[in-house]
């Protein structure tokens, strides 16, 4: 991955943009040993300008995966946190493919 130089600066103060996730939708899924089915969730990511307050983009995810590769996912919860994963490098993958 090439070098963006992006800067995150995790305290409000030095932050020109804020990012906030709204999810949607979500659907838990279900293992139960002999058939599972993954979590999804659907999230919608809003940019805004922080002194502002103007928003700049929006981008809308649908049908977020969230699953272990192995089938060990039978706990809801890490189900859900796998979701929430994919969508986090999805959009990091999206944004840098777009810089």
């Amino acid at each position: 991955m090439k070098d963006k130089n992006l800067k995150c600066d995790q305290t409000a103060t030095g932050a020109g943009y804020e990012m906030n996730i709204h999810t949607t939708f979500i659907e838990p899924g279900f293992n139960v040993g002999i058939t599972r089915k993954p979590a999804f969730i659907n999230a919608e990511i809003r940019f805004r300008e922080s002194g502002s307050g103007k928003e700049v983009a929006v981008i809308t995810v649908q049908n977020c995966p969230g699953r272990d590769a192995v089938g060990f996912d039978f706990d809801t919860g890490y189900r859900l946190e796998e979701a929430y994963a994919k969508l986090g490098k999805s959009l990091a993958g999206f944004i840098l493919k777009k810089l």
